[in-house]
């Protein structure tokens, strides 16, 4: 937080560009986005850098991202639901 005329301001630390539209989550310091174009984006929560990407079989619900112990899961437009392991470190 920055402070701008003395009221508290954000300033973005990163930005990437993601077609997507459903709702990005945070879970263990990462941050998984589910893109417009079928995959599973796993970033660092602090850099932004992508970590890795995983298919996804369709496209993403535009709420469907949640996360469990270990977990993402992944609802899809066709009405299914994904679930995908991540390990507790990064």
């Amino acid at each position: 937080i920055v402070e701008a005329n003395g009221k508290p301001a954000l300033e973005p630390g990163w930005k990437t560009a993601l077609q997507s539209s459903a709702s990005p989550i945070v879970a263990n310091g990462l941050v998984f986005a589910a893109s417009d174009d079928g995959s599973l984006n796993a970033l660092d929560g602090v850099s932004g850098r992508k970590l890795s990407a995983r298919d996804i079989p369709g496209k993403p619900a535009p709420s469907g991202l949640a996360a469990g112990p270990n977990t993402i899961y992944v609802a899809t437009r066709d009405g299914a639901l994904h679930a995908y392991g991540f390990p507790i470190e990064h």
